[in-house]
């Protein structure tokens, strides 16, 4: 036997480690992780139902966006579901979180960007995100499966309530056939992989814009196909080699959640989207990582996406991994990342749901191993940066919701059990994605 491709070897070593703990090992942690981070979530929430936006064992940070009120819902159905707590318990919680949300400040029926979590008004009165509001919808469409199923229709009708009176086509521009961030109009989501594609996606769902105006949106996003060569580290739109990774649909700054977050409550596991843009992307993160010899404890660990850094500071904007738009379009030749070295266990926890999960796994464990990084009652801190080995103090709301709510997709597959009941989802889907994917070359 002749010797093994460098490349071979590095595919081995990344898919199949070879010291793997058991399929039970891997169950016990994702239970315990499961329970940390939904205790977290529980005391995020001073009781007015709407959680605080971190923690940093000198304070909670006193705003909640819209986003974050609808996942933290949800993750009272997730933990209702995997059995950490009773239906009638999730009910009280839920109706906690929608007695507030009726009562604070909107515009137009949709909510702010921030609240402050002691007054409730908003922390800003101009700014209408339109994401943050999508977000919120689909929890809300979630929740409302979840509730009729377990006949507790007040929730059920409050949830309907809210999202019928929101008008997602006041975002639509039928000029560019974009969506706007906000009612500023100064910037659109444009490209296909960014969480911004949740936002048409439910805006078509709820019937606030026709199929053509659909099809329109999906057609007039960015979405290049990029290749990642890892031998010389170099993003190009033409492959210079046979091991080149190919990302269809790539993001602007290639963090892990611009891919993944709309998979929570769209079934992109079933389509080609997955195949040809999620499990790339996860893959050449790890090839990344590899390269860049990330490692904790003689081990690689991998997970780049926007996060807090040890100081504070919220580290985005090319902080990515390859292959990304930004990194091939700048002319200034910066790094991929801008914090180099900065590792997120809410990107790992994300690709739970691609079919890296067995990897997600490990590379999750790996890092809850790392001194200070994982808090016995809360699980996950931020971030930790593998070239410094600081670790952040910071554990973020949103971030622990992803999380959470990844598992339970993992688990038994909540959300989109939930999701997927409402008519004008299935509509969506099909428009989205008409086809099945039958296969994947990255299956694990």
């Amino acid at each position: 036997m002749g010797v093994m491709n460098r490349w071979t070897l590095l595919m081995i070593i990344l898919v199949v480690p070879s010291c793997y703990a058991s399929d039970y090992g891997h169950s016990a942690f994702l239970l315990k992780l499961s329970n940390d981070t939904y205790n977290y979530l529980l005391d995020a929430d001073k009781g007015n139902g709407l959680p605080e936006n971190w923690y940093d064992y000198f304070g909670w940070g006193d705003y909640c966006s819209p986003e974050e009120a609808g996942f933290y819902m949800l993750s009272h159905v997730g933990a209702a579901e995997d059995g950490l707590i009773s239906n009638n318990t999730a009910k009280r919680r839920i109706e906690e979180t929608l007695n507030t949300l009726r009562d604070l400040p909107q515009n137009q029926s949709f909510y702010y960007r921030y609240y402050n979590t002691k007054s409730l008004v908003p922390t800003n009165d101009t700014e209408l995100p339109s994401i943050g509001n999508a977000m919120l919808a689909a929890s809300l469409m979630t929740v409302e499966m979840w509730a009729d199923e377990n006949n507790f229709n007040g929730i059920s009708d409050n949830c309907s309530e809210i999202v019928e009176m929101m008008d997602f086509a006041i975002f639509y521009n039928s000029s560019s056939n974009l969506f706007y961030h906000d009612l500023s109009k100064s910037n659109s989501w444009d490209y296909y992989s960014s969480d911004g594609r949740l936002l048409s996606f439910v805006a078509y769902a709820v019937g606030d814009i026709t199929e053509s105006e659909f099809r329109n949106n999906l057609r007039n996003f960015i979405q290049p196909s990029l290749y990642y060569n890892a031998t010389n580290d170099t993003t190009k739109e033409s492959a210079s080699g046979p091991n080149d990774i190919l990302v269809s649909k790539t993001s602007w700054d290639g963090s892990m959640f611009t891919y993944i977050v709309p998979a929570l409550f769209i079934k992109e596991h079933e389509t080609s989207y997955q195949d040809e843009s999620i499990n790339p992307a996860v893959y050449a993160q790890m090839v990344y990582a590899n390269r860049s010899c990330f490692r904790l404890n003689g081990k690689t660990v991998w997970g780049i996406s926007d996060a807090y850094e040890a100081d504070g500071d919220y580290c985005s904007e090319y902080c990515g991994a390859p292959p990304t738009a930004a990194h091939k379009l700048d002319k200034d030749n910066n790094p991929y990342q801008v914090c180099p070295g900065l590792v997120t266990p809410h990107a790992s926890a994300l690709a739970l749901v691609s079919d890296y999960s067995n990897n997600a796994t490990e590379n999750l464990i790996t890092l809850s191993q790392q001194t200070g990084l994982y808090d016995s009652a809360y699980g996950f801190k931020d971030s930790i940066n593998v070239n410094t080995g600081i670790v952040t103090n910071r554990v973020v709301t949103l971030d622990q919701e992803w999380i959470f709510l990844a598992l339970m997709n993992k688990s038994n597959g909540t959300l989109w059990k939930y999701f997927y009941q409402k008519p004008g989802v299935i509509a969506a889907h099909d428009v989205m994605y008409p086809t099945v994917s039958q296969s994947s070359d990255y299956t694990v």
